[in-house]
């Protein structure tokens, strides 16, 4: 039973605004490492083996951006799965499962995470087919570091064999109290959005709880214009889908679920806070990129690409300039970005 990756990059990461863009988002930007999030996640399955086909989901504006950031990795069999708008991971998936060939696997990989040791990340993926195989849908989880409220989290359950755990519950993104409530009895683990499962097993699962989803798709996939390496998907049959994740359309749901630990460095992306976190001080205890002049600032994260920023004595803050704007945020208001942008666009209009 072959193993086939679908690259889930049609998120446009407007919690890294004003670096994300329409025209350049997150998935295709540098923000750790020489390597793009895109290309990282490409590099993490180069290893595996019985990959015969790779799947890439994303919006329809960024086919270019996705086959240019592959030109030099060694993927040869690869199709890209163009959506016309985004409606999350649930009906990206479900493109995905509707458009590859029966009795496959499935590997849900989003591209915001940063995660140690590709070769490590191959063999657990590799450890855990027989389980995915058996109709269990896997979620990888991550034991908490600390008792943060921005990661949804899964309580384990009853082991099932030697490393994957029945899941007990998903939480998604508790309050501070129950967070801490989670991190103390060391039964809980973070929600890392990494999947693997019988492209049927999901199928049947997202008919039975989302059929309006699995419909559309369907129907999204069979009117699709096909070309040589990518399939556009109608646009009129998608957009009936509801914008719902994985986690919660099915996830939660289902019976089926199993929890195997991600037992590696990781890290989501998601935000500035989180690449704040990612990267190592390098200035009087903070991170310093770009033209910035910094006095007696404690724990920041500053970055311009646009202009000369001078930051005296402040703490604890993101402070992002570009050419399309500049940001200044608390780090603890930093998961906030996206609803802030929201509002503003519909106070405009």
């Amino acid at each position: 039973m072959n193993v086939v990756p679908v690259i889930l990059a049609g998120g446009m990461g407007k919690r890294l605004w004003p670096l994300s863009q329409k025209g350049c988002p997150k998935p295709f930007l540098n923000l750790v490492g020489k390597h793009s999030l895109f290309e990282q996640t490409l590099l993490r399955i180069k290893g595996l083996s019985k990959v015969e086909e790779l799947i890439v989901v994303a919006h329809e504006s960024h086919y270019f951006a996705c086959r240019d950031q592959m030109r030099d990795l060694p993927f040869k069999r690869v199709t890209f799965i163009l959506e016309p708008c985004s409606r999350s991971t649930a009906p990206a998936l479900a493109l995905a499962a509707h458009s590859m060939a029966k009795n496959c696997v499935m590997l849900a990989l989003p591209t915001d995470h940063l995660i140690e040791s590709p070769k490590r990340f191959a063999h657990l993926i590799e450890n855990s087919l027989e389980t995915a195989k058996r109709g269990t849908l896997v979620i990888f989880g991550v034991k908490p570091r600390s008792a943060v409220t921005s990661y949804g989290y899964i309580k384990k359950g009853a082991a099932l064999d030697d490393f994957s755990f029945r899941v007990d519950q998903f939480i998604e993104k508790p309050n501070k109290k129950r967070a801490k409530a989670f991190f103390s009895t060391g039964n809980y683990f973070w929600n890392s959005g990494i999947f693997l499962m019988r492209k049927e097993q999901y199928l049947e699962e997202l008919k039975k709880e989302e059929p309006t989803i699995y419909k559309s798709c369907e129907r999204a996939v069979a009117l699709s214009e096909k070309r040589l390496d990518y399939i556009r998907v109608d646009r009129e049959s998608f957009e009936k889908c509801p914008e719902i994740s994985v986690d919660s359309a099915v996830m939660e749901r289902t019976d089926c679920a199993a929890l195997i630990p991600l037992k590696l460095s990781w890290s989501d992306l998601g935000c500035w806070t989180s690449i704040a976190d990612a990267k190592r001080s390098n200035h009087q205890g903070s991170f310093v990129q770009g033209s910035v002049i910094a006095h007696k600032c404690a724990r920041c994260f500053l970055r311009s690409d646009e202009g000369v920023v001078v930051t005296i004595g402040i703490k604890d803050q993101i402070v992002v300039s570009t050419k399309d704007g500049v940001l200044v945020a608390d780090k603890n208001y930093a998961e906030k970005i996206k609803e802030i942008l929201k509002l503003s666009e519909e106070s405009r209009s």
